[in-house]
């Protein structure tokens, strides 16, 4: 277990690593700020999409905002759109886990999915202040909070406005970081 999060690190930081020398390169090479250019704001989209629903390596989609921005793509425009695109994996994710709740609940799940309802209940803000929290800060797909709520029957226009503004503070951060740091 602990080599295979080590493993995942290395390639989460190799990723990265890897996006924002492509983004650099991306300035000194016209045939891939051409590429970037041709596929424009869907490709950017498709990328935020999958980068959203990814649990083996989750890479965030603002590691390639400097290969975006060096094919001339509007640096608050790609983050409005990786935000939705983000936002949209994480439907397709409350979609499977509200799917497949009847089917995966047992005995023990029910027990939490009870203990859920009733901090949901007594302390309804609560829960989704620390799904804002989880989408952003947590490096990693928000799935792994999205599924088990939709297994325990939140509706996804609750969680929504957490999901989205979560997603936007994590990936300006993020984007901020890079841009900064490199």
């Amino acid at each position: 277990m602990r080599f295979s999060l080590i493993l995942r690190l290395i390639a989460l930081i190799v990723v990265v690593a890897g996006a924002v020398w492509l983004g650099q390169f991306a300035g000194e090479h016209e045939v891939l700020r051409e590429l970037v250019a041709e596929f424009g704001y869907v490709g950017v989209f498709v990328i935020a999409v999958i980068s959203g629903f990814n649990l083996a390596v989750p890479v965030p989609a603002a590691a390639f905002v400097p290969l975006m921005l060096a094919g001339g793509l509007s640096l608050p425009i790609v983050i409005a759109v990786i935000v939705f695109g983000v936002t949209l994996s994480d439907y397709l994710a409350y979609a499977v886990g509200k799917g497949g709740r009847h089917l995966v609940l047992t005995a023990s799940e029910k027990a939490l999915s009870h203990e859920l309802v009733s901090l949901h209940r007594h302390h309804p803000r609560m829960v989704l202040f620390l799904l804002f929290l989880f989408a952003a800060v947590a490096p990693v797909p928000n799935e792994i909070a999205v599924i088990p709520l939709a297994l325990v029957g939140y509706r996804f226009g609750e969680i929504v406005f957490p999901l989205l503004l979560g997603n936007a503070v994590f990936n300006v951060g993020f984007t901020i970081f890079l841009l900064e740091l490199f």
